[in-house]
């Protein structure tokens, strides 16, 4: 990963386990695009052990690659610092959440990570500007990664809470969803 901040092996791993959940209830898209999911997945969890709300966005290079630049871009490019500018600020513009009490959450960016064909995102938000952390909270989530490209997107957001995960899906057009965490 880049941006000198190290996350936790086993939050890639969870990332992984759904979005492989993900492709199982997916119809492939048509000839024209065949080496694509039209998928993908994040993952925001609270992370007690860190005090921090970890989000963790995972997309497939090609698609990413078509979103900015039609191919122009490789998997190097993800990792630099122009890379890294863009993913910032296209994830910022993509996901939003919003937290009980707290409102909108500001989430910081830490960095991105190539894994083979996958891109992961990494931001976070301290816990101490959740309200609340603990107890049932009502999170207003919306997912439209990669759905300015392609009609067929779908994106999957688990949330996991008190040992729980609530997980909500998104086509293109859809907008904002409100889940009760208890």
């Amino acid at each position: 990963m880049v941006a000198g901040t190290s996350v936790d092996a086993s939050r890639r791993a969870l990332v992984g386990l759904g979005l492989g959940g993900l492709a199982c209830g997916l119809v492939l898209p048509g000839p024209a695009a065949a080496h694509r999911l039209n998928a993908a997945l994040s993952v925001v969890e609270v992370n007690r052990t860190r005090g921090s709300l970890d989000v963790t966005h995972r997309m497939y290079a090609h698609d990413l690659e078509h979103a900015f630049a039609e191919g122009r871009v490789n998997l190097d490019w993800f990792e630099s610092p122009e890379g890294q500018a863009v993913l910032r600020a296209y994830c910022a513009d993509r996901f939003s959440l919003a937290w009980g009490e707290s409102g909108a959450v500001d989430l910081a960016f830490l960095g991105t990570e190539v894994a083979g064909d996958l891109v992961y995102v990494y931001r976070d938000s301290p816990l101490s500007a959740l309200d609340p952390v603990e107890g049932p909270v009502d999170v207003t989530v919306w997912c439209g990664l990669l759905q300015d490209i392609s009609r067929d997107q779908r994106n999957l957001v688990n949330l996991r809470h008190n040992g729980m995960t609530t997980t909500v899906g998104f086509a293109a057009g859809d907008g904002p969803r409100t889940v009760r965490l208890e």
